[in-house]
């Protein structure tokens, strides 16, 4: 016997030199592969075998075995034998020594070093196994707590084997667990590879640590996985338990048809892609972190602040929420019900699909875009914006206090509610479908090129202003409504209660302006028949207005006239310049009625007088304060009818435009009845002309 020296770095990472002891005689070495085989080598390929218990050599040995370059050593421990090892002494196998383990024992602090291999097929390995840089093959039998497995370890874990809790793979180590089963508490720390598949069984709180790498292909891993920093965790195959963390800079990629648990937490600055397998339940998805989808499926996705979330395929399930700060993005794929965009957040939807009953919260940003749809029920909270520029969103969506709607693309469904506050916009290629209904402090802008459909209904206190586009037949117009139309159309069978503006565009088949409404004038047409029933105001502003022809005496520049006349036709010029041509037919004989209880006031305005940069009618104070307050600008601001008299406007506001304010102070508008002339400011007028005349001359 001899020994020789070797060096070994226990669990506490502290290095020893150990003695070793030698048994053999001088033959052959085996080669690589038929050391490292699986399983037992055949005995006659080494320089020394020592079966335990064999005859005359008791039931047990102890010390150790190989470290002789050049020398073999196979042990084959079967029933009833062992080999005595402890923490304080334990037995080593070095350079050349197999350990076949096959019903017996090996007792604890076994440590196995670089060139030795371990099989075990039944029996037992006590706890503190340690393998250093060799081979461990387990198969059967138990292996104790706290296996440590080295640099340079390789490790296959199969067939019916069970090792213990707290197993330990270091850096350089690989351990494959195809089958059996691994306690809880299994560290894989930095630079080891972990590959678990087919009926593998791990218990819970698996760590892998950074730098490590583990692939699931199969099995079951217990509860809490923790992907730890920087480690890279690959899950193809297989089912993990609930609380999975991701840690900072980990890679954890998800596919095929892997299962994993609920309350999935991708931590702060952790990348996770999901391309298929299920998570069944809440995804959180926290700061600097990225969660994206592209198949699969996952429960509710909870995204925090500076967490970015992008879905591109795959199945969310309801109730998903993107808090305040968070960036979540849908590209595709479909998302489940009640969805929440909270307070500040933005989500970005442009394809796939959404649920019903999204909910943009206070001051939240939902984009809709491309192909997405959206379901029914969208609501918009108090100063939250939900912006439509493609797609679909569907029916009975609210527009809640001071939320707004903007609609520029797409399409969005029936029965939209605007409440007190709210805003819905529409135009460019947008619509809004049937029986829209704007309520009590609510606000509709149609604009060019949107549409709203047929049905729509403005409660008392609500507003819409069409600029464009079209709104549908049947418009319902209740008392204390006010409706504008600028240009752009609106169907027929209108029923008005309220107030409606007709300022341009056209209105369609069969108008009712009902008993307390009231309807003003100053551009426009009336497409269809009208109906002007007891009761409504009915009030025309222009000029040239005339009676079956005969010019109506009296008229006076901005004050309304009453007209009792009847069954007579009422032409003139618009205030907008359109042609009027009005059959005041009490009767209904010809399709339409103006009646007798009915009020018609004619308003004549005269052409614009330069100066009135309000269109008040009037140059006064009005008018100055805007050329002052916009002075050296390029744009009149303050008042939305600035140069509708003052014009033309020559890019700048200067001393032009204070002139215009200067040489028509205190005139009002007068007919222009060729030649006649504008009144001349007074004494007061002249003064302040000579005073503002050398301001504006000063600041030009």
């Amino acid at each position: 016997m001899s020994y020789v020296l070797s060096l070994f770095c226990r669990r506490d990472f502290s290095c020893v030199r150990v003695g070793c002891l030698m048994i053999g005689s001088a033959i052959a070495m085996p080669t690589a592969a038929q050391v490292f085989a699986p399983g037992p080598s055949v005995p006659g390929l080494f320089d020394t075998v020592i079966n335990v218990p064999s005859p005359g050599t008791g039931t047990t040995i102890s010390g150790t075995v190989g470290g002789i370059p050049g020398q073999t050593t196979q042990v084959n421990v079967n029933n009833f034998g062992g080999i005595v090892s402890s923490l304080a002494s334990p037995f080593q196998a070095g350079l050349g020594a197999e350990i076949n383990v096959d019903g017996g024992t090996l007792g604890e602090g076994f440590e196995s070093l670089t060139g030795s291999e371990v099989n075990l097929l039944s029996g037992e390995i006590r706890d503190d196994f340690s393998a250093m840089g060799n081979r461990v093959d387990l198969s059967g039998g138990t292996v104790g707590d706290d296996f440590f497995a080295g640099t340079a370890a390789t490790v296959n874990i199969s067939g019916t084997v069970e090792v213990g809790p707290r197993f330990v793979a270091f850096d350089g180590s690989t351990i494959n667990i195809s089958a059996g089963s691994v306690g809880n508490g299994f560290d894989a720390l930095s630079g080891s590879v972990v590959n678990i598949s087919g009926t593998a069984e791990l218990g819970t709180s698996f760590e892998a640590f950074g730098g490590s790498e583990v692939n699931v292909s199969g099995g079951t891993v217990g509860a809490s996985f923790s992907a730890l920093d920087n480690s890279v965790v690959n899950i193809s195959s297989g089912t993990i338990g609930n609380n999975f963390d991701a840690g900072d800079g980990s890679v954890v990629t998800i596919s095929g048809t892997a299962l994993l648990g609920n309350d999935f937490d991708a931590q702060e600055g952790s990348t996770i892609n999901l391309t298929g397998g299920t998570i069944d339940g809440v995804a959180t998805v926290r700061d600097r972190a990225v969660f994206s989808m592209s198949g699969g499926s996952v429960g509710p996705v909870a995204a925090q602040a500076g967490g970015t979330v992008n879905i591109t395929g795959g199945s969310v399930g309801d109730f998903s929420r993107a808090e305040a700060g968070s960036d979540l993005n849908i590209l595709g794929g479909g998302v489940g019900t009640n969805f929440r965009a909270e307070n500040g957040s933005v989500v970005d939807i442009s394809g796939g699909t959404v649920g019903e009953d999204l909910e943009a919260q206070d001051n939240s940003t939902v984009l809709i875009s491309g192909t997405a749809a959206v379901g029914d029920g969208v609501s918009i909270g108090n100063g939250a914006l939900v912006r439509v520029t493609g797609g679909s969103v569907g029916n009975l969506a609210t527009v809640g206090t001071f939320g707004r709607l903007e609609v520029t693309g797409g399409s969005v469904g029936d029965a939209l509610r605007v409440q007190v506050g709210g805003v819905a916009e529409v135009s460019g290629t947008g619509s809004i479908g049937t029986g829209a209904a704007i309520e009590d402090g609510g606000f509709l802008l149609v604009g060019a090129g949107g549409g709203v459909g047929n049905s729509l209904a403005v409660f008392d206190g609500g507003e819409i202003r069409i600029d464009g586009g079209t709104v549908g037949a049947a418009a319902n117009l209740l008392a204390g409504s006010t409706v504008t139309l600028t240009d752009g159309s609106i169907g027929g069978l209108t029923d008005t209660e309220g107030t409606f503006n007709l300022e341009g565009g056209s209105v369609g088949a069969a108008f009712f302006a009902q008993s307390g409404s009231e309807v003003n004038v100053t551009g426009g047409t009336f497409d269809g028949t009208y109906f002007v029933l007891p009761g409504a105001m009915f009030n025309v502003f222009g000029s040239d207005f005339a009676l079956d022809g005969v010019p109506i005496a009296g008229l006076v520049n901005g004050v309304a006239t009453t007209i009792p006349d009847r069954d007579v036709t009422l032409t003139g010029t618009l205030q907008d310049g359109t042609a009027l041509s009005l059959e005041l037919d009490s009767t209904n004989a010809n399709g339409t009625q103006f009646a007798t209880g009915a009020t018609l006031t004619l308003t004549q305005i005269a052409a614009a007088l330069a100066g009135d940069y309000n269109a008040s009618g009037q140059v006064e104070q009005g008018d100055l304060d805007i050329v002052l307050q916009n002075w050296g600008t390029g744009t009149f601001t303050g008042d939305e009818n600035a140069l509708v008299g003052g014009g033309p406007f020559d890019g700048t506001v200067d001393q032009n435009e204070l002139d215009g304010v200067l040489q028509n102070w205190g005139s009002t508008a007068a007919p222009d009845f060729g030649g006649a002339s504008v009144p001349e400011p007074g004494v007061a007028g002249w003064a302040l002309l000579g005073v503002l005349g050398r301001f504006g001359r000063r600041e030009s």
